[in-house]
């Protein structure tokens, strides 16, 4: 949230100290796993407001919170934390089990030559490992279900759903880019990717404005972008930037009838379409060791590099 090397020095250990003291005092989660919601908001902006130096963002952040549901979301549809509050409940247990294990990191990585060029705060931990799991606030609904009770009669069982519409790019990266998205350090936050020699770089809102188009068939070329890119989710841009149309919604492959020079990822030539037949797959197995086989719906891609 703030810039560590601007910042005096700290103790590691005394701060996380203090803010573990508030957790064990107030006792929100018990060893069972069972909490009280109002315990763990209370004790969760205790520490906020205890660790976060910078006002205006400990207010930014207090308030995206509460404008997403993030105290209401459980964490998980079926596993932990489906319940309401389970988000808030697993952040905070992130939160302190990464502040537990801080001070002794800390001075392990601190034999590491490069130690200087990263210096981190009990801030910086507290605010990573509380926003790890932003991306799920607000990201489910709540359906019922007919289900029988222990008497036989049918009844209506309330269950969490995720919502479909959702920006889908992983846990962490989806969480870094809303709070990338809602701190008010970085007003106007750049992605810059790096694949060897080659930058991609672009802006949340770019992605987001960007036209997709998604093709009709199979072209002569499959692109396929860099784990890098994959992972920054610019998924929309790329289409647009490259005259590129997407396979599907979901996927991360995009197809033209010609190559593309400085496409940041690789680039396969489509040698046949087959489809799912028990022929097609024969054929596959006699030819495999010609390419790779890549898997879009209905076809199968025979590509060459």
């Amino acid at each position: 949230m703030t810039d560590t090397k601007e910042k005096p020095a700290e103790n590691l250990q005394e701060t996380t100290a203090s803010l573990l003291a508030l957790f064990d005092e107030r006792k929100p989660i018990q060893k069972d796993g069972s909490f009280s919601l109002d315990a763990v908001k209370e004790t969760a902006l205790s520490m906020a407001d205890l660790v976060i130096e910078d006002k205006t963002a400990l207010a930014v952040f207090k308030e995206w919170m509460e404008s997403h549901e993030f105290w209401t979301s459980p964490a998980s549809t079926r596993f932990h934390g489906n319940t309401k509050g389970g988000l808030a409940a697993h952040s905070l247990m992130v939160t302190v089990q990464a502040l537990r294990f801080a001070p002794a990191f800390a001075e392990n990585f601190a034999l590491s030559k490069r130690s200087d060029s990263f210096p981190f705060s009990a801030e910086d931990v507290f605010v990573a490992a509380f926003a790890h799991d932003f991306c799920k606030a607000g990201s489910y609904m709540t359906e019922s279900r007919r289900t029988k009770d222990y008497n036989g009669n049918w009844r209506y069982e309330p269950f969490y759903k995720t919502k479909a519409e959702l920006r889908n790019l992983g846990h962490g990266n989806e969480s870094v880019l809303l709070l990338l998205e809602s701190s008010p350090a970085v007003p106007d936050p750049e992605i810059i990717v790096a694949d060897g020699r080659r930058y991609f770089r672009f802006k949340p809102e770019e992605e987001a404005a960007a036209e997709v188009r998604f093709a009709d068939k199979v072209g002569s070329f499959i692109f396929q972008p860099s784990k890098a890119l994959r992972k920054a989710g610019a998924f929309r841009l790329l289409s647009a930037r490259f005259n590129l149309a997407k396979l599907a919604p979901s996927s991360h492959l995009y197809t033209s009838d010609a190559p593309v020079e400085g496409f940041p990822g690789k680039t396969f030539e489509v040698e046949e379409v087959l489809g799912w037949s028990k022929d097609a797959q024969r054929q596959l197995q006699h030819r495999k060791q010609a390419g790779n086989g890549f898997f879009h719906h209905l076809d199968l891609l025979l590509i060459r590099g």
